[in-house]
């Protein structure tokens, strides 16, 4: 099991995710995108636009039940309830073994942090690695350049095993 942790700069944060992904796509088949700042929608269009194969992903959706009204979709799972930790988290375990996804992309911390504490977050974040490296699944985590002082991002630098910055190019 790989687990990485890439640090984003929000200016260029569409790009610098597209580009890990798109790297990603050829070493995995079976992708499950964890999405807690973007819509499914947005997302598969932003995926498709670089010709990157859609059909390896299954989109884990907290944004979209917030805004719209839901319709089932075969590749998307949405998350009704992202501040219940502790059923996001059986969802997406649920959600991993049932798809056998080899890959998990969880897009992002940042966006965690924004709603829950590091009390929190580490805990879920703990419980979820835990089972992946049960499940010896790889995982991809994202977080802004601006939170690499958090605590948070800190701790999750000492379970992963590369800490990447993907600067913009000057």
């Amino acid at each position: 099991m790989v687990k990485k942790l890439f640090i984003v700069p929000y200016e260029s944060y569409n790009d610098k995710i597209l580009s890990a992904i798109k790297d990603s796509t050829n070493k995995y088949n079976k992708i499950c995108y964890i999405s807690l700042n973007k819509t499914h929608s947005g997302l598969s269009e932003l995926i498709k636009k670089q010709n990157i194969d859609i059909n390896k992903f299954h989109f884990m959706d907290s944004v979209t039940p917030s805004l719209f009204r839901i319709k089932k979709h075969k590749n998307c799972t949405f998350i009704d309830d992202p501040s219940n930790l502790e059923k996001t988290g059986n969802l997406i375990l649920n959600t991993i073994k049932t798809q056998k996804s080899d890959l998990v992309i969880i897009d992002s911390v940042s966006s965690l942090l924004v709603y829950k504490s590091d009390k929190e977050v580490m805990p879920f974040l703990e419980y979820l690695l835990s089972f992946l490296e049960e499940m010896d699944t790889d995982v991809i985590l994202f977080a802004l350049k601006q939170d690499i002082n958090h605590p948070c991002i800190g701790q999750i630098e000492m379970r992963v095993d590369e800490t990447k910055e993907l600067e913009d190019k000057k």
